[in-house]
Protein backbone atom coordinates (compact mmCIF):
# COMPACT_ATOMS: atom_id res chain seq x y z
CA UNK A 1 0.00 0.00 0.00
CA UNK A 2 1.45 3.41 -0.92
CA UNK A 3 2.01 6.00 1.78
CA UNK A 4 -1.04 8.24 2.33
CA UNK A 5 1.16 11.26 1.69
CA UNK A 6 1.60 10.07 -1.90
CA UNK A 7 -1.89 11.29 -2.82
CA UNK A 8 -2.06 14.92 -3.89
CA UNK A 9 -4.90 14.93 -6.42
CA UNK A 10 -7.06 12.73 -8.60
CA UNK A 11 -5.70 13.16 -12.12
CA UNK A 12 -9.01 12.38 -13.82
CA UNK A 13 -11.24 14.74 -11.83
CA UNK A 14 -8.72 17.16 -10.30
CA UNK A 15 -9.99 16.57 -6.75
CA UNK A 16 -7.31 17.68 -4.30
CA UNK A 17 -6.20 15.94 -1.11
CA UNK A 18 -7.70 18.59 1.27
CA UNK A 19 -11.18 17.92 -0.18
CA UNK A 20 -10.79 14.18 0.37
CA UNK A 21 -9.51 14.62 3.94
CA UNK A 22 -12.40 16.98 4.71
CA UNK A 23 -14.89 14.44 3.32
CA UNK A 24 -13.42 11.81 5.64
CA UNK A 25 -13.18 14.00 8.72
CA UNK A 26 -16.23 16.25 8.36
CA UNK A 27 -18.37 14.38 5.87
CA UNK A 28 -17.81 11.07 7.65
CA UNK A 29 -17.00 9.21 4.44
CA UNK A 30 -15.71 5.77 5.42
CA UNK A 31 -15.23 4.04 2.07
CA UNK A 32 -13.80 4.74 -1.36
CA UNK A 33 -17.33 4.55 -2.75
CA UNK A 34 -18.56 7.18 -0.27
CA UNK A 35 -15.62 9.42 -1.17
CA UNK A 36 -16.41 8.93 -4.87
CA UNK A 37 -20.00 10.07 -4.33
CA UNK A 38 -19.03 13.00 -2.09
CA UNK A 39 -16.01 14.37 -3.96
CA UNK A 40 -15.77 12.72 -7.38
CA UNK A 41 -12.38 11.23 -6.53
CA UNK A 42 -11.51 7.85 -8.04
CA UNK A 43 -14.14 8.10 -10.80
CA UNK A 44 -11.90 7.64 -13.81
CA UNK A 45 -8.79 5.55 -14.28
CA UNK A 46 -8.63 4.45 -10.61
CA UNK A 47 -4.87 5.17 -10.47
CA UNK A 48 -5.32 7.08 -7.21
CA UNK A 49 -7.38 4.32 -5.56
CA UNK A 50 -4.50 2.69 -3.60
CA UNK A 51 -3.52 6.11 -2.27
CA UNK A 52 -7.14 6.88 -1.32
CA UNK A 53 -7.36 3.54 0.50
CA UNK A 54 -4.12 4.36 2.37
CA UNK A 55 -5.52 7.78 3.26
CA UNK A 56 -8.65 6.14 4.69
CA UNK A 57 -6.49 3.86 6.84
CA UNK A 58 -4.38 6.80 8.03
CA UNK A 59 -7.46 8.81 8.98
CA UNK A 60 -8.98 5.78 10.71
CA UNK A 61 -5.86 5.45 12.85
CA UNK A 62 -5.71 9.19 13.49
CA UNK A 63 -9.31 9.26 14.65
CA UNK A 64 -9.09 5.99 16.56
CA UNK A 65 -12.00 4.65 14.50
CA UNK A 66 -12.17 1.09 13.30
CA UNK A 67 -14.91 1.65 10.72
CA UNK A 68 -13.04 3.90 8.26
CA UNK A 69 -11.95 2.05 5.14
CA UNK A 70 -13.15 -1.36 6.27
CA UNK A 71 -15.80 -1.73 3.58
CA UNK A 72 -13.65 -1.15 0.52
CA UNK A 73 -15.40 -1.95 -2.74
CA UNK A 74 -13.26 -3.98 -5.18
CA UNK A 75 -11.65 -2.08 -8.02
CA UNK A 76 -13.49 -2.56 -11.32
CA UNK A 77 -11.57 -4.59 -13.88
Amino acid sequence: MPPPDAFERCYCTGVLKPAVVAAIRVGKCTTVDALRRATGVCCGCQTCRPEIEALLVQERERAGRSDLGTHIIPRPE
